[in-house]
Formats: C-alpha cells, structure tokens, sequence
C-alpha cells in the first residue's frame, strides 16, 4: 500500500497534508503494533527459556539420584510440565531438549538396572523365606521338647531380618508364615499377649545389628506410643465417669467403652514389658562394649 501511495500523483494543496497525515497515522499504528506483539514474543520465548533451562538444571541434579520412587515421580512430573511449556528462542531449542533428555534418559536408564538386581534380590529373598517356611515346618512336626521356643525365636528372627520379596508373592508367603506361627503358638500354649511379645522380641534382634543407637530411637518411639495410649486410656476413663448409664443406649455405650479400656489396659502393659525388653538389650550392649 505505501508502494502504491508514491504512484499516485499529487492532490489539491488543501488536502494534501491532512490525508498524508492520515494516512501515516494508520501505519504508524500497524507497525508499533507489530513491534509491540514481537518484543512481546521475545519476552515470552525467554521466560519459557528460562523455565525449562530451571528443569533442565534440576533433571541433571537429580540423574544420579539412588532415590527411585521419589525421583521418577519427580522426573515424570517434568517431562508433563515440559509439555505445557511453550517454544523458546529458536537458537537454543536443540540444546535445552537434548540437554533434558539425556538427563531424564540417564536415570532412568540406571533405574532399569538397578531395579532389575533389586528384582533379582528379592527372588532370592523368596527362596530364603520359603526356606524359613520348610523349616518351621518341621519344628510344628517335632514333639514339643526343651528349646522348641528358642528353635522358634531365632527363626522368627531369621525371616525378619530377610528383605523384600516381589510383591506378587508378598501377601501368599506372609499368610502361609502367619499360620504356621500361630500354629505353633497354640501348640505351646503361649498366651496372646506372649506371643506378641516373643514377636517382638524376635524383631528386636535385628535392630540390635543397627547398634546401640538404633535401640535408643526404637525405645523413643515406643515411649511416645505408650504416652498416647495413657492419654487415650485416661480419656475413656474419663468419659465413663461423665456416661449417663440411664440414657438411651447408655449400657451397650458403657459396654463398648469398657471393652476399648480392657484392651487398652493389655495393650500398655504389653508395651511396658516391650520397654524392658529393649532396656535389657541396652544393658546387655553396654555390657559388651
């Protein structure tokens, strides 16, 4: 148009100015507008620059992480954000998505191998438990004898310091585990609360491998879970003193409440002997030591 506009010859004096002016003020107008909409787009280009070279910086940090549930999480929740994310300067696109790839590419590929040795270890964690399984076997076949508990004691101690195994096969040889421990429970007449203490016990040896200190943060936590049991025992007393027993529903309400206090009562004293339990096995490390 302002090719064609210098083709045309001139036009009256009178007018001339003010439709030139015109006319320059309707380009004038295009081409700010124009220069408006690229500095923008610049501006735009940059900023997705500048947010994908932060993701870009954060995928390489996290390449060597050991961390793999937390970190493929974190990786994958990138590569959607990336998506979103619009173009860049066109200069530097290549690089910034090389860059991002290869780092996504490098921990993933380590989680593949490093997952394929867990998934190796844990089939051999099965073979140990089934092991375990065979062998508690034939303890639930002896005749019950002097030493059958400690017999049962160290090979609960054995499947707990056994680690994971794949997880198809998880909730079959735990329930097969379970009924043989309970099995042999009935068999030597140990009581409930006995048995979850011979349990616990049996745990307690592989926290001791981890030293004196892992004994000292396991006894901390039983301590804050027998406090919670108390405010928790002290709360249904306190609340059975206020029950109106005439009220609607008032005698199964007691009841029921009756039957949380009973159980909380075993379950602190159960905790209690749990206490001694790892105080015993402070005393016998100092010993040692």
């Amino acid at each position: 148009i302002q090719a064609r506009w210098k083709t045309i010859g001139y036009v009256r004096r009178s007018d001339n100015e003010k439709i030139y002016e015109r006319f320059r003020a309707a380009c004038d107008e295009y081409f700010n507008k124009k220069t408006a909409f690229f500095k923008g787009k610049r501006e735009e280009l940059a900023a997705n620059y500048r947010k994908k070279l932060a993701m870009v910086e954060e995928a390489e940090a996290l390449q060597e992480s050991s961390e793999w549930k937390e970190t493929a999480a974190r990786l994958a929740q990138l590569q959607k954000d990336w998506k979103t994310i619009g173009a860049v300067p066109h200069k530097y696109s290549d690089e910034i998505w090389k860059r991002f790839t290869t780092a996504c590419d490098a921990f993933f590929k380590r989680k593949k191998t490093e997952q394929g040795d867990a998934r190796s270890e844990e089939r051999e964690n099965l073979k140990s438990k089934k092991s375990i399984i065979a062998e508690l076997e034939a303890l639930d076949a002896e005749e019950v004898a002097e030493g059958i508990v400690d017999k049962l004691n160290a090979l609960m101690a054995k499947w707990n310091a056994v680690g994971f195994v794949p997880f198809r096969d998880k909730d079959a040889i735990n329930k097969t585990y379970r009924k043989l421990i309970d099995g042999l429970y009935d068999k030597l007449n140990i009581e409930r609360s006995n048995r979850r203490l011979e349990g616990y016990n049996a745990s307690l040896e592989q926290i001791e491998g981890g030293g004196r200190g892992q004994l000292f943060d396991e006894r901390d936590r039983m301590n804050r879970i027998l406090d919670r049991m108390r405010n928790e025992l002290q709360t249904y007393t306190n609340n059975l003193g206020f029950l109106n027993v005439a009220s609607k529903n008032g005698n199964s309400l007691m009841r029921e409440m009756e039957r949380k206090q009973e159980k909380l009562q075993e379950d602190i004293r159960l905790m209690v002997e749990k206490i001694k339990l790892i105080d015993n096995k402070i005393r016998e490390a100092d010993s040692k030591d």
